[in-house]
């Protein structure tokens, strides 16, 4: 421990924990070819991006409305307790049972923590 450090890293540690108590997993996706032919999205775990330590909480949401149809968007916040730089918004995130887009990365100037805008998958 260093005498001088205003904050033991003991303590920090002990908030992380109780701040950021679940994992979220990074996927990206790679197209393949179904069996039409056609162009499918097949999603994989990023290596180095699996069990981060996080927390998911909601933004808000609304309803969008088509002509034909309306659906539920629902936009959540994930904030990553370590900064990752690889993680851009044509990836998708997994957090308890449940995946998200991501819409946005941002990263703050202190490289100190990640924090992802997201809309459930449904």
């Amino acid at each position: 421990m260093n005498p001088r450090a205003i904050v033991d890293p003991r303590m920090m540690t002990r908030l992380e924990r109780a701040h950021y108590r679940q994992t979220v997993t990074i996927q990206q996706s790679t197209p393949t070819r179904g069996a039409d032919g056609s162009l499918v999205d097949s999603w994989a775990n990023v290596t180095g991006l699996v069990d981060l330590v996080g927390q998911v909480s909601p933004l808000g949401g609304g309803e969008r409305r088509k002509p034909d149809q309306a659906y539920l968007q629902a936009t959540h916040r994930i904030n990553l307790s370590a900064y990752q730089a690889s993680i851009v918004e044509r990836m998708r995130a997994t957090s308890g049972g449940k995946t998200y887009d991501i819409l946005l990365v941002e990263q703050p100037s202190q490289r100190d923590h990640t924090s992802l805008v997201v809309e459930i998958v449904e």
